[in-house]
């Protein structure tokens, strides 16, 4: 369906756009389809929807917002290791350089393309006093003012505590664009590939299918599905063995904040430090100097690692790797890597490294075999995981495409499972039998490859 007949379906009866909380922000639906000119991390984005979240609806022109990071730290439930003002800094930087197209109607319903960048300048103290709080300040671009300001239809309203989790900028894009199509109504969309890379910021990477299909469409779908207000699954339309287009199919999910329509609804309590802080998920972005050590050197896998971020404190995390770096230097362990781990598991201190080199061993090599295990069955929990999405995206396209599914029993009856398949039944019934089900799923693949 074209976008000028989308339009045509929603009720454009202005209405008063009033936020629930502190967290909630607009944008302009033209604006949330956007095509990006490079990716953005993680902290542009939420540098950038924090200053959306301080413009009043009743707002006739763009301030000078302030971002304080402490209100970051505090927003995110992750203890301050230093870090985040340069992360910070360093993100407003290249907001200063990102720029986006946005295609829209003007006044006179011509169809417009607008080349912007995103902000127009940001400040930053020359000194600070010792008990100063860290902040910047950032002007948005004079040009964005009919995209996030004095809105009354064709809008999306976001609360940013959905983002919280997402940690890669793509999947807050994908998040962004997924949810301007859910609140229009629409539980499915198909987009060209090549205009979702443009759109995701990623037009010049992920040359093969495959790369972007797992650090882009996979990361998201399982970020959202736990995390966020909606979650998704995806048809890959191929032209020949060629992917060329994502259907995408919406819902809603209990992962993450619902955005109420209601401007009486009161606002969700915030996490203190002290309670999220067992789960930083996005301490990964923190630890970041970490990974190429941990990672990298030691050989611990990105999974083990990602697991380690999510269950114990960065404090935690800091002090194994001091341990850890001691260890080594004294000549006690030869396995950094499972030596690493139990130091974060068991919240080994600093006198732990006196203990005698033997035990040291013993207790690495047995970390060592509880990893290969757990990833063992974190393989397997993956394997089937994919398997029961490769068959409920088959059994749906069977259930919608009469024609194919014609021409998948026609094979059956030829095929070395002819007899197999009982006509007496239905399609749904005959699924049932694991033997047909894996040969129906086969046939599927090699029709689509065109075989």
């Amino acid at each position: 369906m074209e976008q000028e007949e989308i339009d045509k379906d929603i009720d454009n009866k202005p209405v008063v756009v009033l936020t629930n909380s502190e967290h909630i922000f607009v944008q302009s639906n033209d604006f949330i389809r956007a095509k990006y000119k490079d990716n953005m991390s993680f902290w542009e984005f939420l540098i950038f929807g924090k200053m959306c979240t301080d413009i009043a609806p009743d707002d006739e022109d763009f301030k000078e917002y302030t971002v304080y990071v402490k209100d970051l730290i505090n927003f995110l439930g992750i203890s301050d290791g230093g870090s985040v003002y340069r992360y910070v800094l360093e993100a407003a930087s290249r907001l200063l350089e990102r720029r986006v197209v946005v295609t829209y109607k003007d006044e006179r319903g011509r169809r417009m393309v607008l080349e912007t960048n995103l902000i127009a300048g940001f400040a930053k103290p020359e000194k600070l006093a010792k008990n100063d709080p860290l902040f910047i300040r950032l002007s948005f671009h004079p040009q964005l003012k009919p995209f996030l300001l004095q809105l009354q239809k064709d809008f999306t309203k976001v609360d940013l505590r959905n983002y919280k989790f997402l940690r890669t900028g793509t999947s807050i894009r994908l998040y962004h664009l997924l949810k301007q199509y859910w609140g229009r109504r629409q539980q499915t969309v198909e987009i060209v590939l090549e205009e979702l890379k443009e759109m995701l910021g990623v037009a010049d990477k992920y040359e093969l299918y495959g790369h972007f299909k797992a650090a882009v469409l996979e990361e998201a779908q399982k970020r959202l599905m736990d995390t966020t207000d909606i979650s998704f699954s995806y048809q890959e339309i191929k032209k020949g063995k060629k992917v060329v287009a994502i259907l995408f199919h919406i819902k809603e999910s209990k992962g993450g904040h619902l955005v109420a329509e209601s401007p009486q609804v009161a606002p969700r309590k915030r996490q203190t430090t002290e309670q999220s802080s067992a789960n930083p998920t996005l301490a990964e972005g923190l630890l970041a100097d970490l990974t190429p050590l941990v990672c990298t050197k030691w050989g611990v896998s990105d999974k083990m690692w990602h697991s380690l971020v999510e269950k114990h404190t960065e404090e935690t995390l800091r002090e194994a790797v001091k341990i850890t770096e001691t260890a080594l230097d004294l000549g006690k362990v030869k396995d950094a890597a499972g030596f690493f781990v139990q130091a974060v598991r068991q919240g080994y201190k600093g006198g732990h490294t006196q203990q005698s080199p033997q035990k040291v061993r013993i207790e690495a090599q047995e970390t060592q075999m509880r990893l290969a295990l757990e990833q063992k069955e974190i393989a397997n929990r993956h394997k089937q995981m994919a398997f029961e999405k490769e068959k409920q995206n088959v059994l749906t396209l069977l259930s919608t495409d009469s024609a194919l599914r014609l021409q998948v029993i026609e094979r059956l009856h030829t095929g070395i499972l002819r007899g197999s398949y009982d006509d007496t039944k239905s399609f749904d019934e005959n699924m049932k039998t694991p033997l047909l089900l894996g040969a129906v799923l086969n046939i599927v693949k090699k029709i689509q490859e065109g075989e």
